[in-house]
């Protein structure tokens, strides 16, 4: 764990890490470390592909 607890969890495997990507896995969108995004495929955040009005 780390000491100031900004350690962040992986959905997938509980590996604990600095920040998460977000991953389509079989239908889900999951949170998971670099190793585990392999396991699907790596999507942006919403927010990251709104377009502005």
């Amino acid at each position: 764990m780390y000491q100031d607890g900004a350690g962040m969890e992986c959905n997938l495997c509980g590996r604990e890490v600095p920040f998460l990507n977000k991953a389509d896995i079989e239908g889900s969108i999951i949170d998971v470390c670099d190793r585990c995004v392999s396991y699907g495929v790596k999507v942006l955040d919403r927010q990251m592909l709104a377009q502005p009005v």
